[in-house]
């Protein structure tokens, strides 16, 4: 393993995918609450969601990568939490059935029958 975090520190951002990906690989993350960084993972859950200031990155860094088992045991369980969230929302599967689900509620599949019930055609939404 070649990190114990993420760290974002941006201003400004939309949503940064390298969120999703590091959940994915089981790394808490560190990072500013602005655009839609917020929606992605939960505070204290899948790691830290900041305002963006100094001092709050500080003492989060202090947090998570002081020497000792408690703050790997909290890095692990965040980052275990991540990973399950991460696979669950962000998962091709996952998207495909989101997708899915929200494009049948707009759009529910339709079926024609003739005179004598028979399909003439149907969409599948």
């Amino acid at each position: 393993r070649q990190s114990d975090i993420l760290l974002v520190t941006s201003l400004n951002e939309v949503t940064p995918m390298v969120i999703a990906e590091s959940m994915m690989r089981s790394l808490p993350v560190v990072t500013t609450n602005i655009g839609g960084i917020p929606e992605v993972l939960q505070h204290r859950t899948h790691g830290l969601v900041l305002p963006p200031e100094r001092l709050a990155f500080v003492s989060a860094l202090r947090e998570l990568c002081a020497p000792g088992p408690d703050s790997q045991r909290r890095r692990l369980q965040m980052g275990a939490a991540a990973k399950k969230h991460a696979d669950e929302t962000f998962s091709n599967a996952s998207m495909v059935a989101s997708f899915r689900r929200h494009a049948l509620r707009l759009s529910p599949p339709v079926v024609l029958l003739d005179m004598d019930g028979v399909v003439v055609d149907w969409d599948a939404g």
